[in-house]
Parts: C-alpha cells; sequence; structure tokens
C-alpha cells in the first residue's frame, strides 16, 4: 500500500470518526449537555458535516478550511485543557481531537506535497 493510499484510508477514516462529534452536536440542539447554545451546536453541526464531506473529498481548498477549525479548536480546547490542568484534572477529549487534528492538517500537507510532485 503506497503512501498516497495510507493517506486516504486514514482520511476516510478520520471522516467517519468525525461522526461522534456531530452526534454530540445534534444532541446538544435539544438537550443542554455543557456551556455551548443550542445555536452554537447547530453552527458545529454544519462544520462537522463540512469536515466530513471535506476528508472524504478533499478538495485542494479545504485544507485552508481545516486550519482554520483547527486554529480555532486549539483556542477552545486548549484553554479547557489549561483550566482543567489548572484544577488538577485532565480533559482527555480536547487532548484527542486535538492530537487528531493537528495530525490531520500535517497529513494534509503531506498529501498537497505528494500531488504537487505528480
Amino acid at each position: 500500500m503506497n503512501r498516497v493510499h495510507r493517506l486516504d484510508v486514514y482520511f476516510k477514516a478520520i471522516a467517519i470518526v468525525g461522526l461522534l462529534p456531530l452526534c454530540f452536536h445534534i444532541s446538544g440542539v435539544f438537550v443542554k449537555l455543557d456551556e455551548s447554545s443550542p445555536v452554537r451546536h447547530g453552527a458545529f453541526i454544519l462544520i462537522n458535516l463540512f469536515c466530513i464531506v471535506g476528508l472524504w473529498k478533499r478538495p485542494r481548498w479545504f485544507i485552508y478550511f481545516f486550519i482554520l477549525l483547527t486554529v480555532q479548536q486549539l483556542y477552545s480546547h486548549g484553554a479547557r485543557i489549561i483550566r482543567y490542568f489548572e484544577e488538577g484534572r485532565t480533559d482527555w477529549i480536547s487532548v484527542a481531537l486535538l492530537m487528531v487534528l493537528l495530525t490531520t492538517v500535517l497529513l494534509l500537507f503531506i498529501e498537497r506535497w505528494d500531488k504537487s510532485k505528480h
């Protein structure tokens, strides 16, 4: 299996995993899950859908959207990680999310580099 195929498998697997936060945000529209408003959950439903399709198809411009999302998530979930750390706790969901997002950005760059060489 070559690297391009392995990247494709990774991105599609992450797109499928993206169904988890999608379900969370759909629930958040109807039930109070956290401090976020139903409108914010609704916005993230659209963002999650956009990411699932984007990771599956990976149009050339998608990397820019994904970088912006990653920066926003670093700010939001990064602040939560720091807050939890100060309380002596660990927010493993935020840690895992940021690891996946940063890895995915790196792999999107690698995929773009590979495609530019051919």
